[in-house]
């Protein structure tokens, strides 16, 4: 993970536990602080209990794949660890790549849609 990818609001990983994650202050990004953010944090892989977190709803059928609002009418779709957007309109999906971590899936959705995937309880 390179400092220079995230982006206030992002979750990351402290590299001496599991179990501690912090958001991205402003702070954080004065370049003369990069070098010690990349020492001290790692990303977060997504997983589905990220997703959930994130305010993904999980859908149950034939297999579990989960979803969110971007925009009318379009969803982000992750399943089995690829994310599509998918219209809801037209029958069409597009693979979207390059979303292994957290930080990457908060900044591609706000990108798309203007809007922060805010921590869900």
């Amino acid at each position: 993970m390179k400092a220079f990818d995230l982006r206030v609001g992002n979750f990351v990983k402290h590299k001496r536990g599991e179990e501690i994650f912090e958001a991205v202050a402003e702070s954080w990004l004065v370049p003369e602080l990069r070098e010690l953010i990349e020492q001290t944090y790692e990303p977060i892989t997504i997983t589905d209990e990220w997703l959930l977190k994130l305010g993904f709803k999980a859908i149950v059928g034939a297999k579990l794949w989960f979803t969110i609002p971007m925009t009318r009418g379009i969803q982000l779709e992750y399943d089995n660890g690829t994310f599509y957007i998918a219209g809801e309109i037209e029958a069409q999906t597009t693979m979207v790549a390059g979303l292994e971590y957290v930080h990457d899936l908060q900044n591609f959705y706000f990108a798309n849609t203007g809007k922060e995937l805010k921590l869900i309880d």
